[in-house]
């Protein structure tokens, strides 16, 4: 009889007797209840138990036989049978021998590009997750120390991103073992080489065999494949470490990010959610490389000038002009077809003579080439078209890198200016829809206009202009009073904001930020009728200029830093144009009203102002224009935006202004008979004032 058997037999005796019997003393029916409820606890742990245990022996419960209907169901995937605890084989308990035929595999064959479950983790992976990640800290902390090619910010962003990659997974293997740290790092090394990397960027800072803690939860090859990772991830996105930075670019993947706050924390983030997406620790680093429309297009044109044809060798001797016979028309023909200067439907019309579709292909490539644009082929247009290769390759791969800078979404509407091709390009997502010439800063100190990244909030039409401190301090027009007078400028003051008479000690005022210029708007103002405000701490912005001719000229560096628009009222109405309030008519109105208006955007509108000498057309599928190297940033060892040397405030003349509502009688001074007089009778003096023509020497000198 079965220990079930009794203890049911037990049970219902009592409930029996409990149920039947009324002579029971109270003693006698206590103890019934207890037995009966003692036997009811003990049948309860059985069955919950599964087994019971007297002593030294166990009591299983009785095999549970399946039913026919059960027995024929297909297990599911997704149903999961505990594996029975790990004992450690001894001799006594090893199991057997099986027939290899006959024994099914009790685990998945191994997936070299699966992540790796507990059971392949190292024995620390059994600590909790927090004292994981606190021993990881400790582990990438000391490897990232060793390295001594990366600078102390670049070290701390590779931590981070490797530490919060770890944080992903709770501080449990990212690679497992099946990707040797030497066979990664040479895949990386290989993607940089890909992506045009110079020779001394083409060795990572971490080595292949890490030396780490013994207790680490994952192992050497694991952290050296995550930390080189890193690395890379950040070449690709940044650019190599000899690149010349542009020092107030806004490195961020957000179109309106005006500082580099989130760019580190965007960064790391971004590592860790694409390591935690993939199991190909190649695909991690692939997903840093700039995704932005220029990146792509002189990546492409690297590649594509690698393997085209060599230009062909015309022999030119004088000018070829539109329907001069030309024998090598044709062969012409093919090259500007392929460099995308000569649409492909026009070549079948291509003869031997100089077309005009021809001339206007020619026209493109010396726009292309900052050649003079006339279409005419030369020996100069010739020789560059022989002659251009080796120079191509090296600005192409300068201009790679610099495209790193741009994010990936530009957005879906903005404007982007490039200096050596002297033009702003207002782009639809993908779109040109707006292009013109632009005039900017002039290649000295203090004038170039800055590399940066903002957004467009306001138009202002008829604007005024308050004359920038450096140049009302150190040119010679802003000192003198005539010319003020005459250019409808006036002295403002500093404290109250309100004019000041346009007088000589106003004007003193200036240096001593007491007072500045400005000046009204309307026909001559410097800033012409309309400008675009995108705030920023270099006073720089787009605006209309009263010097129309400047535009014709292929050599456009004049301006003081901002940058002036060859077509004010189109950028005016691309921008407003899809305002209820504002069309084309009420724009011209605006501009030509006499009354300052701004107009605040709903919309901001991302600016870019960039250098790329060469620069891919929007508006073809192939080709790239090259450009002249006005800021010489192309040169080794080149500074960008190298700030201009602190120098005094310039020496005012005193003048009398030739019209001012403001004129007062200026003073006479003294001339010279009346000085020599003077002094003469002031022997006593032991400071002598310079003569007048000696004032002026040092003042021009001083200029």
């Amino acid at each position: 009889m079965t220990l079930i058997t009794i203890l049911k037999a037990v049970f219902c005796l009592s409930v029996f007797t409990l149920t039947t019997s009324r002579k029971n003393s109270p003693h006698e029916l206590q103890v019934m209840n207890r037995l009966a409820l003692a036997t009811s606890l003990l049948i309860l742990a059985f069955l919950s138990q599964g087994s019971i245990v007297f002593g030294d022996s166990t009591i299983a419960p009785p095999p549970i036989e399946a039913s026919p209907a059960i027995e024929n169901q297909e297990t599911t995937p997704t149903e999961a049978i505990a594996p029975p605890p790990i004992v450690e084989a001894t001799e006594s308990t090893a199991t057997p021998p099986q027939d290899d035929a006959k024994t099914e595999p009790s685990t998945a064959p191994a997936n070299p590009t699966a992540k790796p479950t507990a059971a392949t983790q190292p024995a620390s992976s059994d600590m909790p997750p927090e004292v994981r990640l606190e021993v990881l800290t400790d582990v990438l902390d000391t490897a990232v120390a060793q390295t001594t090619t990366l600078t102390p910010g670049k070290k701390r962003q590779i931590e981070s991103m490797a530490l919060n990659a770890y944080r992903k997974s709770e501080g449990a293997s990212l690679w497992g073992d099946a990707y040797p740290a030497a066979q990664v790092h040479q895949q990386l090394i290989d993607l940089l080489k890909t992506h045009r990397y110079p020779e001394p960027d083409l060795t990572l800072s971490f080595p292949t065999d890490l030396d780490i803690r013994s207790d680490s939860p994952v192992s050497a090859d694991d952290i050296s494949i995550t930390l080189a990772l890193a690395e890379t991830s950040l070449r690709l996105k940044q650019g190599p470490t000899n690149d010349p930075e542009w020092p107030h670019w806004v490195y961020s993947d957000y179109p309106y990010a005006t500082t580099d706050a989130d760019h580190y924390d965007h960064i790391t983030a971004r590592f860790a959610k694409t390591a935690e997406a993939t199991d190909v620790p190649i695909e991690v680093a692939e997903d840093f490389i700039p995704k932005n429309w220029i990146y792509q297009r002189l990546f492409s044109e690297i590649q594509r000038l690698e393997n085209a044809p060599p230009a062909p060798r015309l022999k030119v001797v004088g000018l070829v002009k539109v329907g001069n016979e030309f024998d090598q028309a044709r062969e012409l023909a093919h090259y500007l077809m392929s460099e995308g200067h000569l649409p492909s439907e026009e070549l079948v019309k291509i003869g031997n003579e100089y077309s005009q579709s021809l001339s206007d292909a020619v026209k493109s490539f010396q726009k292309s080439r900052n050649l003079q644009a006339d279409g005419i082929l030369g020996p100069n247009t010739a020789h560059q078209l022989v002659h251009r290769d080796a120079d191509d390759k090296v600005r192409l791969m300068i201009n790679l890198h610099r495209a790193r800078r741009l994010p990936d979404l530009m957005g879906e509407r903005y404007l982007l200016a490039n200096l050596p091709s002297g033009e702003v390009h207002g782009m639809d997502g993908d779109d040109e829809t707006l292009r013109m010439r632009v005039v900017f800063g002039k290649d000295m100190a203090g004038r170039r206009t800055p590399l940066f990244r903002d957004h467009m909030e306001q138009v202002v039409f008829s604007p005024y202009w308050n004359v920038p401190y450096n140049i009302a301090t150190k040119e010679g027009p802003y000192r003198n009073l005539s010319y003020l007078a005459r250019n409808n400028y006036k002295i403002i003051s500093s404290r109250t904001g309100r004019e000041m008479p346009l007088t000589w000690s106003s004007l003193q005022q200036v240096p001593k930020y007491g007072s500045y210029i400005r000046q009204d708007g309307g026909k001559g103002n410097a800033l012409g009728l309309v400008k675009f405000l995108f705030p920023n701490s270099h006073a720089v912005y787009m605006h209309d200029t009263p010097h129309k001719h400047l535009f014709s000229s292929d050599y456009r560096s004049h301006s003081h830093g901002c940058v002036r628009l060859q077509k004010p009222a189109e950028m005016a109405n691309w921008i407003l144009g899809s305002y209820d309030r504002w069309n084309e008519d009420t724009i011209n109105s605006a501009i030509h009203g006499g009354k300052r208006v701004g107009v605040y955007l709903e919309d901001y509108i991302p600016v870019y102002m960039t250098y790329f000498t060469a620069f891919p057309d929007p508006t073809k599928e192939v080709g790239v224009g090259h450009y002249r190297d006005y800021y010489r940033y192309d040169q080794p060892g080149a500074e960008v935006d190298k700030p201009a040397p602190r120098s005094a405030p310039v020496k005012y003349t005193q003048t009398t202004p030739q019209s001012s509502s403001y004129s007062k009688p200026a003073k006479k001074t003294s001339s010279s008979s009346s000085y020599k007089k003077k002094t003469s009778s002031s022997s006593s003096s032991t400071k002598k004032t310079p003569p007048a023509w000696l004032s002026r020497l040092r003042s021009r000198i001083n200029q």
